[in-house]
């Protein structure tokens, strides 16, 4: 029996570009889903960034600021420590000099003074602190600062040497005069008498 075969074969061949074109089709728009989803996502990765981008130029300016604030600060608290310098230098000059005057005039010409020296020195406070139970605590007192006044030289006899200590010890702007320490010294061919002698001033100098 012979097979006939019905199908004409432009029909065969429009069907096979049909297929064909349906494929390219497919695989074209498969392309162009594929990079719309690229473009997508780099894009909300470019807005991401630019976000970061954006906060990142924000926390920079509020550094910056806050350096110019800080740099301002430091630049005012400079110019107060040097006002107050300036001050201080002029009450220490005010204190100081009646005191030096006391000292000049306990000075005799058989009293030679090598060094005079004005030290401060922070001490604990005396009290203690008691809190009765359930109480609140006290506050902690601030230690409080002692200048202390340091001389040392050469007196010709250890009487020069007692003259001395007795008329700072007369001098109202003197609390406490201690002799630390004396001894006698060969300077060339005398016999002097080296000391040194510890003061405190007054509580009101």
């Amino acid at each position: 029996m012979k097979q006939i075969n019905l199908i004409p074969p432009d029909y065969k061949q429009s069907r096979f570009v049909r297929r064909r074109a349906i494929t390219w089709i497919a695989f074209g728009l498969a392309v162009s889903a594929m990079v719309s989803s690229i473009g997508l996502n780099l894009h909300a990765k470019i807005g991401r960034m630019e976000r970061e981008r954006a906060e990142l130029e924000t926390k920079v300016n509020a550094i910056d600021d806050v350096k110019a604030d800080i740099q301002a600060v430091a630049v005012e608290k400079r110019s107060i420590c040097e006002k107050l310098q300036e001050i201080y230098a002029i009450q220490r000059r005010r204190t100081n000099t009646p005191i030096l005057h006391d000292i000049a005039a306990a000075c005799n010409d058989k009293i030679f003074l090598e060094q005079v020296g004005f030290a401060g020195e922070k001490q604990a406070p005396d009290t203690k602190l008691e809190t009765a139970a359930g109480a609140a605590p006290a506050s902690v007192p601030q230690p409080v600062v002692t200048r202390r006044i340091t001389l040392k030289g050469y007196a010709l006899t250890n009487l020069d040497l007692t003259h001395f200590v007795s008329g700072l010890s007369a001098s109202k702007l003197l609390s406490q005069v201690n002799l630390k320490f004396w001894r006698q010294e060969p300077i060339r061919e005398l016999k002097l008498i080296a000391f040194e002698i510890e003061c405190f001033p007054s509580t009101g100098s």
